[in-house]
């Protein structure tokens, strides 16, 4: 069922050419004995950040674009084919850039000392309040072998992240100006981890958003999203929603679910210096804090004594989201859950290409024999195991704990191709900073 984004040519609103590219690559590997699997299946991960062009990011099909979008996606699957047998591919770096942050060490290191909480709040309480996290008053659904719809409200700590951008463009040789408008379209998940701080990936806001595409007698115009009078700053861009559990109807303002301005946005600064996709974290800081009550709660971080966390594989992890059920479909609008499981990275995900990964910064979850998995759409959403915290009276809970967020993988739910998600605990540092 769900994983992360696609990838998009900043066509937000098509099909996974990931996974596209991905199916494309093992049948090559099934039909020609001169090409080398493995190394194909490194460029298949290398692809997915070093394109300005073909960056990955959530869709939302039910959006779609004309034809038009297809034939952009084949192509760029030609172009990295192409790349595959002639090493030729242009670099055009092309990203959104973020509000400046303060000066941080935050490289992420498994090693790093334990770092206090901003607020002084003991493991298993988080914000200004130092509120309990992971309190949920309605059971999930988790004995289940497939995605499946999410019992409702039973993740209160789910956020749906919305992005708007309107602009007036002139069209290239002409004296032509036309409207582009691209309003309140969901883009990613994320977790509400204070009550006005949301956790996400860095691509939903550097790669997915960071340009546009505008069509003028059947010729097509990229446009890079840049600051003006209709949103003059990045994070205004941007709003959440908490407490959905059906997506189209929080967008379109139906209660349980709140709309909440974004007001900064904090992309880590080293998200993807070196191609591989690394450091995908980003938070949302909000317009205000939200009220806590059924529907809307703080999921747990891990505990910042443990620097590399969680220390067992082979355990059951839980994702969710509101992305595609399966590999280039529609987003749902029932918010999914799914079971998966834990794998050590080292040895079960993608073996033959470690170089492509850092196991103190990142996770691999998935079922190896293929048919569960997080998919386009879910990109930003949370990843959890279920363990001991404590709770106000100190005795230890079973509560579920945020221990990735949805990055990126090949394809959705194919065997032997589980997914990658950011490592939440070789983050402390960062997130303490900006909570």
């Amino acid at each position: 069922m769900l994983r992360r984004p696609d990838l998009g040519l900043a066509v937000r609103n098509h099909p996974n050419l990931l996974g596209k590219i991905s199916s494309a690559a093992q049948a090559l590997g099934h039909q020609s004995p001169q090409i080398n699997k493995n190394a194909m299946i490194k460029e298949i991960l290398k692809s997915q950040q070093k394109q300005s062009g073909v960056k990955v990011g959530s869709s939302d099909s039910s959006s779609s674009m004309s034809g038009i979008g297809y034939i952009l996606l084949l192509l760029s699957s030609l172009l990295l084919l192409i790349g595959w047998f002639g090493s030729w591919m242009p670099d055009n770096n092309n990203t959104t850039t973020t509000t400046p942050m303060p000066s941080t060490s935050s490289t992420s290191s498994s090693t790093e000392a334990p770092i206090a909480d901003k607020y002084g709040c003991s493991f298993g309480f988080q914000g200004r309040l130092c509120d309990p996290c992971g309190v949920q008053t309605v059971k999930p659904d988790v004995k289940i072998v497939g995605g499946v719809d999410a019992v409702p409200h039973s993740w209160p700590f789910q956020a749906l992240l919305a992005y708007s951008y309107v602009a007036n463009v002139t069209i290239p040789g002409t004296n032509v100006t036309q409207m582009y408008s691209d309003t309140n379209r969901f883009i990613c998940g994320g977790a509400l981890i204070t009550r006005d701080t949301v956790l996400t990936a860095a691509h939903c806001i550097d790669d997915l958003t960071s340009s546009f595409i505008v069509e003028y007698n059947s010729s097509y115009y990229w446009y890079s999203t840049v600051p003006n009078q209709y949103y003059p700053t990045l994070a205004s861009r941007y709003s959440v929603y908490l407490g959905a559990h059906n997506k189209t109807a929080a967008l379109n303002g139906v209660a349980p679910a709140i709309k909440v301005p974004v007001v900064y946005v904090q992309v880590h600064p080293e998200y993807n210096l070196d191609g591989k996709m690394l450091n995908d974290i980003a938070i949302l800081k909000l317009a205000y804090e939200v009220t806590l009550n059924s529907n809307i709660q703080l999921a747990c971080l891990p505990d910042p004594s443990i620097p590399h966390y969680p220390t067992n594989y082979g355990v059951d992890t839980y994702a969710m989201g509101w992305g595609t059920t399966e590999q280039g479909g529609n987003t749902s609008d029932i918010l999914q859950n799914v079971v998966l499981e834990l794998l050590n990275g080292p040895t079960q995900c993608y073996p033959d290409n470690q170089d492509q990964f850092n196991w103190n910064t990142q996770v691999c979850s998935g079922i190896l024999a293929g048919g569960k998995d997080t998919c386009q759409g879910d990109s930003g959403g949370p990843l959890y195991i279920l363990d001991t915290v404590p709770d106000q009276n100190g005795t230890n809970v079973q509560k579920y704990i945020e221990i990735g967020i949805v990055s990126y993988g090949p394809g959705c739910a194919n065997a032997g191709y589980p997914g990658l998600y950011t490592r939440v605990s070789g983050y402390h540092k960062f997130i303490q900073e900006f909570i």
